[in-house]
């Protein structure tokens, strides 16, 4: 929000006006003048006793007391006698120039003050850019970690319906091969004399059976040992692909702690301040009845106070 410096050496009506509008628009920065008195002040009431009731014209309205700066020494040397008897000419126009140079040397200084605070708002955009960046980086990284582990969950999910079919099969052939080995000892169990060629015939079944359920065994053994290594494996995937995203979830939560510490400082001033301030314990702070708190855009203030620094 733009706002005007006015400044005139000695006021008059005219500016008194001009200073209201100003004020009560919330378009004054700051105002300069030789001297400046305000009602209810110590000095607004000792002025008359000590006959300098003359200064009770420069009054202006308490409103801008704040921000209002003046300039007195050559102009009370102008007014009193004192410079009649040292013989010191001091003119409206000497005025003048003192008053422009105090303000060129205001205007400077206020604009090295604008200059670094808006290499330090730079800073913190660059410092809010690159977080923000971080963490659409790291978004995109938990999106493929969560696309990942739900891949491997459905991979699971079907080996291990696979596994229970399997199971399923081996068991019925075990009890198939089981009645054949049953049948086979029935078999055994009758006296053959005068067949021998059957006896060979029965023996030859058995070792047949024999052989087919240690190959069958084996097979399922081996079958069974290398599903288990694949799920072991995958179940280790799905154990870093949790941790990982644990880790950019903690990550995301430590960055927006900072982004949010950048992007909001808590400043505190006076309504009548002319600056605002970085502590509440400040010392210039210490006599104030009513301080306000909150960013340095709602205190209105331009200027940090100095002793904050």
């Amino acid at each position: 929000m733009k706002r005007i410096l006015l400044y005139h050496p000695f006021g008059n009506q005219n500016v008194r006006g001009v200073l209201s509008a100003l004020s009560t628009h919330n378009k004054l920065h700051s105002f300069h003048t030789t001297i400046a008195v305000f009602p209810h002040t110590f000095l607004y009431k000792i002025l008359p006793l000590v006959g300098l009731k003359k200064f009770l014209r420069r009054e202006y309205d308490e409103n801008i007391k704040s921000r209002t700066y003046c300039y007195p020494w050559k102009e009370l040397l102008r007014l009193s006698k004192i410079s009649q008897k040292l013989h010191i000419n001091i003119t409206s126009g000497n005025i003048n120039i003192q008053l422009n140079k105090k303000i060129s040397n205001f205007i400077i200084s206020k604009n090295e003050e604008i200059n670094k605070v808006e290499k330090e708002r730079e800073e913190i955009e660059k410092t809010i850019k690159k977080y923000r960046d971080r963490i659409e980086v790291l978004n995109a990284d938990k999106e493929n970690a969560t696309k990942n582990l739900a891949e491997t969950n459905e991979e699971l999910a079907k080996i291990s319906t696979v596994l229970k079919e399997k199971n399923k099969v081996r068991e019925e052939n075990l009890l198939k091969i089981k009645s054949k080995v049953e049948d086979i000892d029935n078999i055994e169990e009758i006296k053959i004399i005068e067949e021998p060629k059957t006896m060979d015939l029965v023996q030859e079944i058995k070792e047949e059976v024999e052989n087919e359920v240690n190959n069958y065994s084996e097979n399922i053994f081996d079958t069974v040992m290398d599903e288990s290594k694949e799920i072991i494996e995958n179940k280790e995937i799905n154990e870093e692909v949790k941790e990982n995203s644990k880790e950019i979830n903690s990550e995301i939560n430590n960055i927006n702690e900072v982004f949010n510490e950048k992007s909001e400082e808590l400043v505190f001033w006076t309504p009548k301040g002319k600056t605002y301030h970085a502590k509440s314990s400040c010392r210039t702070l210490a006599r104030s009845k009513v301080i306000n708190s909150g960013t340095v855009y709602e205190s209105g203030k331009d200027f940090k106070c100095e002793h904050c620094k």
